[in-house]
């Protein structure tokens, strides 16, 4: 258990519950197989209801306490004594129940790499690391992490938030140059930026949702992709052939392993964060791990 409480007195505090090998975990329960007929027989949409994945969180009764439910009062005293939480503080807490396993290498030959949330976790390092070791300082380098992809993108601290325009806003104004009107969507429109994201490789179980002629092979690098696939016609966003042209030639020009990449058209679908950048005006291009 990762996250952040606030708590009543205004402090936040850091959680970290069972990543250490000598302590207990948390767990979502579910049925044995054995009494799990019903279950099976769903559709896997509707199998796993989130109203219904609740946490094992205790069975133990608190010591002396006649109320109505002493195993919850025992685990309150549990949290209270480690974090200082009281019940109302779950109110401002941002609790998330992870995997409990490193990522590791993959394989006979450990060719791959699998863990928890390896594709954004993968993208972020890739990004950050590239971002330090640069050594292009003509240009300003500029990292943007960003979140509530399950949700389209919105809220804060998604790609749809003003706070990128603000930042940019910013980074004008300390250059000296104006923050607003031309100088500034001049600014905009010479931004550069490559949208990292994360596909499936090919897989010979699934033959079906693969183009054998255009990407996805494990080892063959970095995938650019010219138009990331949506089931539908929303929120696409499809790079120009100038742009990708000055992509594609700066890779080969510095020993950058990529491919093309193209899905099969009924598989489905995803979305990117690049029409958001796209849509201030910037070149952007879409490439995944």
């Amino acid at each position: 258990m990762y996250g952040t409480v606030t708590l009543a007195g205004g402090d936040t505090i850091d959680v970290e519950f069972g990543s250490r090998p000598d302590e207990p975990v948390l767990y979502i329960t579910d049925l044995s197989i054995h009494f799990a007929k019903n279950q099976t027989q769903k559709p896997l949409i509707d199998a796993y209801d989130t109203a219904e994945m609740n946490v094992f969180a205790g069975s133990v009764q608190a010591d002396g306490y006649s109320g109505v439910n002493p195993v919850k009062e025992n685990v309150l005293r549990l949290l209270n004594a480690k974090y200082g939480m009281v019940e109302e503080d779950l109110v401002s807490a941002e609790l998330e129940l992870v995997p409990v396993c490193d990522t590791r290498d993959a394989g006979l030959d450990g060719s791959a790499l699998v863990g928890y949330g390896f594709d954004d976790r993968a993208a972020v390092y890739a990004q950050l690391y590239g971002t330090f070791e640069s050594s292009a300082r003509d240009r300003s380098i500029v990292s943007i992490f960003v979140d509530k992809e399950e949700v389209h993108n919105t809220g804060h601290s998604g790609s749809k938030s003003r706070v990128i325009e603000y930042f940019l806003q910013l980074l004008a104004e300390k250059s000296g140059f104006p923050s607003d009107g031309v100088a500034y969507n001049r600014l905009l429109s010479g931004c550069k930026v490559l949208s990292l994201e994360a596909v499936c490789g090919h897989d010979a179980n699934h033959p079906e949702i693969y183009d054998d002629h255009g990407g996805s092979l494990l080892g063959y690098g970095l995938q650019l992709m010219k138009l990331p696939y949506r089931s539908s016609k929303v929120a696409a966003s499809e790079v120009d052939a100038e742009f990708m042209g000055r992509v594609r030639n700066v890779f080969n020009e510095n020993g950058v392993i990529w491919q093309p990449y193209s899905a099969v058209s009924n598989s489905g679908g995803f979305g990117t964060v690049s029409t958001e950048f796209a849509n201030l005006n910037m070149e952007v291009v879409d490439a995944a791990i």
